[in-house]
């Protein structure tokens, strides 16, 4: 891992949006992964899937002020989908 921390602000709502989408060459070093931290800073569940497809059915839940680490491959994508219009999601890249 290079040390490096990079953080994002996305805004979700009642539509897919794409969260996260693995481009970067680091993760090709080490084991070839990358993690990430999905922190809802909304006031809505956000639902989260590696298909543009998510809906509120088929997602993984995060509550309200929760959040969801991951560890992604090169090429990998997240896909979150709310509630409610307008959530604060906040991305934190370590790698």
């Amino acid at each position: 891992m290079s040390g490096s921390i990079q953080a994002t602000k996305v805004t979700a709502g009642l539509t897919a949006v794409e969260l996260v989408h693995v481009t970067d060459e680091a993760a090709g070093r080490g084991d070839g992964r990358i993690t990430y931290e999905i922190l809802n800073n909304g006031t809505a569940t956000l639902y989260i899937d590696g298909e543009n497809t998510v809906t509120t059915a088929t997602g993984s839940p995060i509550p309200a002020g929760g959040a969801r680490t991951l560890n992604l491959r090169l090429g990998a994508k997240v896909w979150g989908i709310s509630t409610s219009a307008t959530q604060d999601i906040r991305i934190l890249k370590v790698g």
